[in-house]
């Protein structure tokens, strides 16, 4: 549309004839689409402009949000240690928090606009306490109008006793920080202080974080589990399913499968029946590497036991193209980004990338 032409001194020590910029407007002037009403050159709609990815404003101009190519990270199989736990009773991912922000969280309860809210809400906080004993005494106090300030009440006093009874056989060092945190102790069992000492913890149970934290390594001798990572992203693809019959496939009714940074797949419906164990279960760090035909083949099999005659791999940052030829881009599968499982109705194919213009049609299994 335009540019800065370059001043003359540049040009003379170059030996280039000035005149030839002359030439080049008059040149570029001629080539370029004819002017709008407002003067800008009117360009002509742009067929190729992906929904979600490439915005279309009038006189057709195209805007694209180059964050949305950033999903280098994300789709990158990245794996992390955190500081999550892992607790063998509940069998999911547990942490080490504050009691003082687990008090606080108590507190914010009562902020909800009805008593049973509020009792939900401390509830929630109650049922993913580790210790069985705190986890009953929080429950027995979750009555009334303010079940938040009596749960955190309740908290205390119960750090205050269970403390106070070890406090007598603990021993201390001389360093400065041990003798400020036994002070500190001494003044909370006391009461001497207001607030719960910012060191004493409460481990907290997340089940909900189960399918994040799934990605192991293993000692490659003995096979004993030795890390749980942290997969960001969980998955790093969905497997879209279709059924059909006498040689039609329904693509209005997607199945999908959630495809895991180890290898396994996770059925997300129980009408596609129990994923047989091997390649489709995945692997840790440490085991033998999966082949991957021998997965695809496992894959198939089992896609075909289940009624499937049709299947697509979506992973974040692709373009679905549908039946109609319309095409969509998969920024990933938060609904947060506007992601919702209707946008799977009608697949045909994928491309990699919006900067790719290779279409890969569905894998047909019959």
């Amino acid at each position: 549309m335009g540019c800065d032409l370059p001043d003359i001194t540049p040009l003379e020590a170059r030996q280039i004839n000035p005149g030839v910029l002359s030439w080049w407007v008059q040149k570029v002037r001629k080539s370029a689409p004819p002017e709008g009403p407002d003067g800008i050159p009117t360009v002509p709609y742009p067929n190729f402009a992906v929904v979600e990815f490439e915005q279309v404003h009038p006189g057709n101009y195209v805007e694209i949000d180059l964050a949305k190519m950033n999903w280098n990270r994300k789709d990158s199989q990245v794996q992390r240690q955190d500081a999550y736990g892992w607790s063998k009773g509940k069998n999911v991912p547990a942490k080490r928090v504050t009691a003082s922000s687990l008090a606080d969280e108590l507190r914010s309860a009562d902020k909800k606009t009805s008593p049973e809210a509020r009792r939900a809400e401390v509830k929630k906080v109650v049922d993913v306490i580790a210790h069985p004993q705190l986890q009953q005494a929080l429950q027995t106090v979750n009555v009334g109008d303010t079940p938040g300030q009596n749960a955190a009440r309740t908290l205390r006093e119960w750090l205050q006793k269970a403390i106070k009874g070890n406090l007598a056989e603990t021993t201390f060092s001389t360093h400065p920080a041990d003798r400020d945190r036994s002070r500190m102790l001494r003044e909370f069992v006391d009461g001497q202080s207001d607030g719960i000492p910012a060191f004493i913890g409460i481990k907290i149970n997340y089940p909900w974080l189960k399918t994040n934290v799934d990605l192991n390594r293993v000692n490659p001798k003995t096979k004993q589990l030795i890390h749980r990572y942290v997969a960001d992203p969980a998955n790093v693809g969905m497997i879209v399913a279709y059924r059909g019959s006498n040689g039609n496939v329904d693509r209005q009714k997607p199945l999908t499968l959630e495809w895991r940074q180890s290898g396994a797949v996770v059925a997300g419906v129980k009408s596609l029946g129990q994923v047989p164990g091997g390649p489709l279960k995945g692997r840790a760090y440490g085991e033998k590497m999966l082949d991957r035909s021998v997965w695809k083949a496992d894959l198939h099999q089992y896609l075909t036991k289940a009624g499937v005659v049709e299947y697509a791999v979506v992973a974040q940052g692709n373009v679905v193209v549908y039946q109609d030829g319309s095409e969509r881009y998969i920024r990933n599968f938060s609904g947060s980004y506007g992601f919702k499982k209707s946008l799977l109705k009608g697949i045909v194919g994928i491309r990699r990338s919006p900067l790719s213009q290779r279409l890969i049609s569905n894998t047909r299994l019959s």
